[in-house]
């Protein structure tokens, strides 16, 4: 982590379809999603998705402990060959 930007980036070792997913907790929320592939939360984190071929947000039950699960979202981002996240944590 540089400046409050976490960078991550996924390769594949030969071309073809892959989905990366980024999990949120039930307390946290996506306020506006870009079509330039980049999405707010509401908490004021960034997220930019270079590479993405698409990104979607669906519901999933965050398992908050044995037998007890909370709505939250997740983020499934598909791509080819190469991803690379950008989370800008802000000031």
């Amino acid at each position: 982590i540089a400046d409050r930007i976490l960078t991550i980036k996924d390769s594949l070792s030969k071309e073809m379809n892959a989905v990366c997913y980024f999990h949120l907790h039930p307390t946290c929320g996506i306020k506006k999603v870009y079509r330039d592939f980049e999405i707010l939360l509401d908490n004021g984190v960034r997220m930019v998705f270079e590479g993405a071929d698409q990104v979607s947000v669906e519901d999933y039950s965050h398992a908050d402990s044995y037998n007890k699960y909370a709505s939250a979202q997740r983020i499934c981002i598909s791509f080819t060959k190469e991803l690379q996240s950008v989370i800008s944590f802000g000031d």
